[in-house]
């Protein structure tokens, strides 16, 4: 009768097979969590840009119905900023 040493059941090569991919899909997710964190972190600067801009464009603006739009493009970025 043939005995398997004690540490196969452990540590055989399966289980460190499936903790080594474990630990990739771990280190994957972490990487793509923080992604995702930049790209909304640049998404509401981008917004907050627009704002900006419309805002200026409204200052500048001399026709009454030009003024109006871009009075209203303003806060509709900054609602924009506010869900992100």
């Amino acid at each position: 009768m043939h005995c398997k040493p004690w540490f196969s059941a452990h540590f055989g090569p399966q289980r460190l097979h499936g903790t080594y991919h474990h630990r990739q899909r771990q280190m994957a997710w972490k990487e793509k969590l923080e992604l995702v964190r930049h790209e909304m972190y640049w998404v509401v600067r981008w917004f907050q840009g627009q704002e900006s801009e419309w805002e200026r464009i409204a200052r500048e603006s001399m026709e009454a119905g030009a003024k109006a739009y871009t009075e209203m493009k303003g806060p509709l970025y900054q609602g924009f900023v506010e869900d992100a």
